[in-house]
């Protein structure tokens, strides 16, 4: 249960950017997807980590930091693509 909890948030995280990550064109696009992909495979990677129900909850939510970081860099990417097309 708990892990399903974490993936939620997770998705959660992505959510929000995924529109801008779709219609965006060229290759500053192309990284702004690469980016947000690395911080969502790292989270799913960091849920894998098998351990007690308190250090995996604990590594996921530093991997949730890592990805909302990621996904940050990815909209920004992502802004400077819309702005140049």
């Amino acid at each position: 249960m708990t892990l399903l909890v974490l993936l939620a948030f997770g998705v959660l995280i992505l959510l929000p950017v995924l529109p801008m990550l779709r219609r965006t064109r060229g290759f500053p696009a192309t990284l702004a997807r690469s980016v947000a992909a690395f911080g969502f495979a790292f989270f799913l990677c960091a849920l894998a980590v098998p351990g007690d129900e308190l250090a995996r909850t604990g590594l996921a939510l530093w991997a949730a930091m890592i990805e909302a970081l990621c996904v940050a860099l990815a909209a920004v990417l992502a802004n400077f693509a819309e702005s140049r097309a």
